[in-house]
């Protein structure tokens, strides 16, 4: 690590660089230690190298690092990415182009499509949405295409100085994504679902604008849902509950019951890490959608689904769900599941103070649980409790899960964060 941050000859950087991503390994977790390990400062100058291999490498890291829980975005925004990755689109290599346009989107919505600000607007500044556009419109590579529509979808959700700009552009047209719903490839019909529902999201005149040009329809999604692919099963399902109103012949009500019970499901069921951090992910999104919907997403157990996904080992799915909940506890019913579930075990108001620390989390909730507090909480439970028995006195320390049977990663967590914010900054995100 001391070699990769002294050096400045491009072949030293390039071999410890690799070496070190190698050393990572393939777990998300991982993965984003060795990335924050690297620091912003020095990805930063990856991209800014004449060398496609490091370029190519910091993509990839810094596309991973922006997908987690921990929010990086001040930190991206302050070295200057969004405008790096606008200038790697002028590359001839069209791996670069299309990490970069990928990259582009994981900077601009975090967990639960939580928008950053600053990147987005950084983009816009740095002519990025014009370049998007161009691709999108003019590119011969579907993939590529499909990508570009994700990242300008991504870069206008909750910035409507952003939307009013790409959706006045001469160049812009829902019909090239539409036609990616029938790409030859099923990457690019899935990614092409995921633009088109990301657009879509909370924005009831971009649905009507997407049914005028061509609409969607149940057949688009129909194969994901029967798919051996969770993943694919996941995305067609937190679609089609977004595009539910302007699927045409289906009752609006069936598909989103039909949605959020194949999310919550796959929840329940033991998958791996990106599959669960996924789901979770979903149910997040949907949290802070129309009405009703939240509502029907708690009505079926998933306040004690996401609380026992918060015992994971892994960070990327104890956020994911931490943040998730912390969307969920604006319903009156997830709020009082969830201080319910805190109160039995208290260690998962410590997680989830923890990942929602800057996000959204409900006043109600911070009020609730300062008075339980101060009352006292009930010892942990032994018998089917998630977390064994700690003694009278000591700290609970590293526990385990008893459903997953892996190590409990316990964040550290500071006396402000109990302290009740003022709750005209706790808005849900609205387009």
């Amino acid at each position: 690590m001391q070699l990769l941050k002294k050096s400045r000859l491009v072949g030293t950087q390039e071999a410890v660089a690799g070496a070190l991503w190698v050393l990572a390994g393939t777990d998300i977790d991982d993965q984003r230690n060795m990335a924050t390990m690297i620091g912003v400062t020095h990805l930063s100058e990856f991209l800014d190298s004449p060398s496609e291999h490091l370029q190519l490498l910091g993509l990839e890291i810094f596309s991973i690092l922006a997908s987690g829980p921990k929010d990086f975005g001040r930190a991206l925004a302050g070295m200057g990415v969004p405008q790096l990755l606008v200038r790697l689109l002028h590359s001839n290599n069209e791996r670069i182009v299309l990490a970069s346009v990928r990259t582009m989107r994981h900077i601009c919505l975090g967990i639960s499509w939580i928008p950053n600000t600053e990147n987005q607007e950084m983009l816009l500044n740095s002519q990025g949405l014009n370049f998007l556009v161009a691709l999108m419109s003019h590119s011969h590579s579907d993939l590529l295409q499909a990508e570009a529509a994700c990242a300008l979808a991504s870069a206008v959700l909750g910035n409507r100085g952003n939307a009013e700009l790409l959706y006045g552009h001469g160049d812009f047209s829902y019909s090239f994504i539409l036609r990616l719903l029938y790409s030859q490839f099923r990457e690019v019909r899935l990614l092409a679902g995921v633009a088109i529902a990301t657009f879509a999201f909370n924005n009831m005149a971009q649905q009507k604008q997407i049914a005028e040009a061509g609409g969607v329809h149940w057949h688009n999604f129909q194969p994901f849902f029967l798919s051996s692919d969770p993943l694919e099963r996941l995305n067609a399902a937190f679609q089609c509950v977004v595009l539910s109103s302007i699927i045409p012949n289906q009752k609006p009500a069936s598909i989103r019951a039909l949605g959020i019970k194949t999310i919550v499901d796959i929840m329940e069921e033991p998958h791996s890490k990106p599959v669960l951090a996924l789901a979770a992910d979903c149910v997040g999104r949907l949290a802070h959608t129309r009405a009703g919907i939240p509502s029907a997403i708690i009505s079926i157990n998933s306040v004690s689904v996401l609380c026992d996904l918060m015992t994971s080992s892994s960070e990327q799915i104890q956020g994911s769900a931490a943040i998730a909940l912390g969307f969920l506890s604006f319903n009156h019913n997830g709020n009082r599941q969830l201080l319910k579930c805190c109160r039995e075990s208290p260690l998962l108001a410590k997680i989830l103070l923890h990942y929602t620390r800057g996000r959204r989390l409900s006043h109600n909730f911070l009020e609730g649980w300062k008075h339980l507090t101060k009352l006292g909480l009930p010892p942990i439970r032994v018998g089917g409790s998630i977390y064994p028995d700690s003694k009278a006195g000591s700290s609970p320390g590293l526990a385990t899960s008893s459903s997953r049977g892996t190590a409990l990663h316990i964040p550290s967590l500071t006396p402000s964060q109990f302290k009740v914010t003022n709750p005209s900054n706790m808005h849900m995100v609205r387009m």
